[in-house]
């Protein structure tokens, strides 16, 4: 069905990870780009389901810092400062 659901999940899930671990960005894009391109290879949805789903996904997270209440750029700061400390503490 039209738009594929997982790809939007992925993408909305890998754009808020590509905020707090910009490093990691092409790593985690090129994860989800495969994720949701496994759903047009194994038939579950056509090519266009797939990349309307990936768009969608992309631009959730900046509407969501605008149209909510609740404070993500706060949240996305303590997951940012967490991710320096992990990355020191096994760098």
């Amino acid at each position: 069905s039209y738009p594929s659901g997982h790809s939007a999940y992925i993408s909305g899930v890998a754009t808020m990870l590509c905020i707090v671990m910009p490093d990691r960005a092409p790593q985690v894009m090129q994860a989800a780009n495969r994720f949701a391109l496994s759903r047009t290879l194994t038939h579950y949805h056509w090519l266009s389901d797939t990349k309307h789903g990936l768009v969608i996904g992309g631009i959730m997270p900046p509407v969501l810092f605008s149209v909510t209440n609740i404070n993500l750029r706060e949240m996305i700061k303590k997951s940012q400062q967490e991710y320096s400390k992990l990355k020191r503490k096994y760098a």
